[in-house]
């Protein structure tokens, strides 16, 4: 292990809450340690633009708290393809 990955894991170890991406909570082994183990919350940033399944992939199968941030400036999310609709239902 090199020696960025072990100071990576000691601070997550260490740690409250886990901000990170949520592809990565899944696929890395010391955030999947620390989901499991020690994690007290979920925080969530540019909630508006994560796909429903995808925070629940994050959250799973907890009663954790989960923080969900915003910009009241960003742009709305992005639609992919004419039959999606974005949250407002046009």
């Amino acid at each position: 292990m090199s020696h960025i990955n072990a100071a990576l894991t000691e601070v997550v170890s260490h740690g409250d809450f886990l901000c990170v991406a949520s592809s990565m909570s899944n696929s890395q082994c010391s955030y999947q340690r620390y989901k499991s183990s020690a994690i007290k919350g979920i925080v969530v940033d540019e909630a508006a633009n994560m796909q429903r399944g995808d925070l629940f992939c994050l959250w799973g199968n907890t009663l954790l708290p989960c923080f969900l941030g915003r910009d009241p400036k960003q742009l709305p999310p992005t639609v992919m393809s004419e039959t999606e609709k974005v949250m407002d239902g046009k």
